[in-house]
């Protein structure tokens, strides 16, 4: 059976796959070791393997969305997890994958509600997401989705990048590490609340939650018509 392209959202996958995947070998692209989709992908993996519908299924560890959209397109993971600003690029072709033109994806399933996070320490003077300027910021791993919203919501609120503020673009891990440590001033992350991430900060450092003003969040929404609020 010829493998289909997927690219994934999780609620009700396996219904989906029993036929779809049926006597196969399949990967799944989940995403870096310490972030929400790698065990997701592993657990996956193994209900897959053993949900007696001859499919053997093994998860592969990458650095989340967009190299996932591009391993599956490449027919290189047959299911690869991925957030909709990246899935909404790679089928279009534009932003990050303007060089890779449109690519032959499906979406599967939804997951799950993934709030974007801008998570700073007591005592950074970031109260705002104008406050970020001038300070050190991680606004994600390369190659992950939760950079592509980040850069998205940055773009909107006026904010460059380049000249404003600091970059740097650490993983999930890294990204704790260096908040703890004070190597940053905050750090942009996106996975379900309240994530392991802001609670293992949050055991050492007293965090700040930053909020998005109303009217950052409807501009955010009508340049990108694929988020949600």
């Amino acid at each position: 059976m010829k493998k289909r392209t997927l690219a994934l959202a999780l609620i009700g996958l396996l219904i989906m796959a029993s036929g779809a995947f049926s006597a196969t070998f399949i990967t799944i692209g989940s995403g870096g070791v310490g972030g929400t989709y790698y065990p997701l992908g592993g657990a996956m993996a193994e209900v897959l393997s053993n949900a007696g519908i001859d499919v053997k299924a093994t998860s592969r560890s990458t650095s989340a969305s967009r190299e996932n959209n591009r391993l599956v397109a490449a027919d290189r993971a047959q299911i690869g997890m991925s957030m909709g600003s990246a899935l909404y690029q790679a089928i279009n072709g534009v932003e990050a994958f303007e060089p890779d033109g449109k690519l032959p994806l499906q979406i599967l399933m939804n997951m799950y509600p993934a709030p974007q996070h801008l998570v700073t320490v007591k005592g950074s003077g970031i109260t705002k997401i104008e406050d970020i300027k001038g300070k050190k910021v991680s606004v994600g791993a390369p190659g992950g989705g939760d950079q592509i919203l980040t850069m998205l919501i940055l773009k909107a609120a006026g904010i460059d990048p380049e000249k404003d503020f600091t970059a740097q673009q650490l993983t999930q891990p890294e990204g704790v590490m260096a908040l703890k440590d004070g190597n940053v001033d905050a750090v942009f992350w996106n996975f379900a609340a309240p994530g392991s991430a802001v609670l293992e900060v949050a055991a050492q450092r007293d965090v700040v939650l930053v909020p998005l003003s109303e009217e950052l969040v409807q501009k955010v929404i009508a340049d990108n018509p694929f988020l949600l609020p």
